[in-house]
């Protein structure tokens, strides 16, 4: 047997306001729509794999 940290694995969603420049937000738009992604979506994803 393992010990597992139960909260490694707790998924809540959470809203988060975050301030960013217009030119930052068009580029993360555009990057997010080249990949099929929402927004958010692409955020998380680049956070979890950089």
């Amino acid at each position: 047997m393992i010990n597992v940290d139960p909260d490694i694995f707790d998924d809540k969603v959470e809203r988060v306001n975050i301030t960013l420049p217009k030119r930052i937000l068009a580029r993360i738009d555009a990057k997010a729509k080249a990949a099929g992604e929402s927004r958010s979506g692409y955020i998380a994803h680049m956070a979890l794999i950089n």
